[in-house]
Order: structure tokens, then sequence, then C-alpha cells
């Protein structure tokens, strides 16, 4: 996926994995869960999340845990991504 293409520019090792999807409708979109998991530098797991934010891709963001610091660090991110067939 291009989010995991983005983990690995940031030099990030991560783990990805689609959920349930749900079949829009008129005028809603399809939309279908992840969660991932991402290790590297505090630093560059900061500056991941913050792409995916302002990417334009039409994702939710839920609860994101972040443990450690500085050089050995990781994060869990889920979320939803939306899109129209």
């Amino acid at each position: 996926t291009s989010i995991e293409k983005r983990a690995r520019e940031k030099n990030l090792r991560s783990g990805f994995s689609f959920g349930n999807e749900t079949a829009g409708s008129p005028g809603v979109p399809s939309s279908v869960n992840f969660n991932m998991s991402v290790e590297g530098h505090f630093a560059d797991i900061a500056a991941f999340i913050e792409e995916i934010e302002m990417s334009g891709l039409l994702i939710a963001l839920g609860p994101i845990t972040i443990s450690g610091d500085g050089d050995s660090a990781s994060a869990r991110l889920d979320g939803k991504i939306f899109f129209t067939e």
C-alpha cells in the first residue's frame, strides 16, 4: 500500500493488515479498517504519522499507541481508509 511505502521511505520496519470492509451507498464512500505497526527512530515515526495525516488520503486514524523513545520506538496505528469504487 502507499502507507507501507511511506513507512519504508522513513526507514521504518512495518506490518500492515486490512480488516473489515464496509460497502458504501449513494453519497457515502466505502471504507476498510486497517491496523499497522511500525518500529524505528521516534522522530521518524512521528514524521511518518504526520505525513499520513497531511497526505490527502481519505483516512481516519483511531488510537495511536507509541512506546519507547529515541532510537528504539514502536507505534501501533488503527484506522479506516475511505474510498469510492
